[in-house]
């Protein structure tokens, strides 16, 4: 609207300066010096108030790519940790049977192998963070925050459930091999 506005209203003064000058209201130059330093006043007015709305559109179109990614980013995390946590079920380690224990300890190995990957995007997400949480007010700031505790200590008890079971089976290993 901002950018049309000022093009119209000259075009609608042109106009009625022809049409001024067609009914011979107006003797040769119907457009006199005042209306023209007015003009030229409220264009470069008109220039300074578009090139604000414009730097303002940019930023407020950069915050919105931001949170975007933060929330691409946060979901991605919670996929992650998702299919970590299902992957741990699936060991079903409650019953192991004698035969099992290396081929979970493996698993188990596996797994702790990735936890590294979650902490980097955990990492990355509280980078993000800290730049959204300057445009936003407290109320969703320490909303933000609790959900962000919440995937770190997800993490943290995976990583601590991981390294239990790892160190459980160990000691299941030495035990075989002692009784053996």
């Amino acid at each position: 609207i901002h950018q049309n506005l000022l093009t119209t209203q000259k075009t609608i003064l042109i106009s009625r300066n022809e049409e001024c000058l067609k009914e011979g209201k107006f003797d040769g130059n119907a457009f006199d010096d005042a209306v023209i330093e007015q003009f030229s006043s409220l264009t470069n007015l008109h220039n300074e108030t578009l090139s604000k709305i414009i730097d303002r559109h940019d930023e407020i179109s950069d915050r919105i790519t931001a949170w975007d990614k933060y929330r691409n980013d946060q979901s991605k995390i919670l996929t992650w940790l998702k299919n970590m946590e299902q992957e741990k079920e699936k060991l079903q380690l409650r019953y192991i049977h004698i035969r099992r224990v290396p081929k979970i300890l493996n698993k188990l190995q596996l797994l702790l192998v990735k936890i590294p990957s979650g902490n980097a995007q955990a990492k990355n997400l509280l980078e993000q963070q800290n730049h959204l949480l300057s445009f936003c007010d407290e109320a969703l700031a320490a909303s933000i925050r609790i959900e962000y505790t919440g995937i770190v200590k997800r993490i943290e008890n995976l990583n601590a459930g991981l390294e239990t079971w790892r160190d459980y089976i160990k000691k299941i290993i030495s035990l075989i091999n002692e009784y053996e």
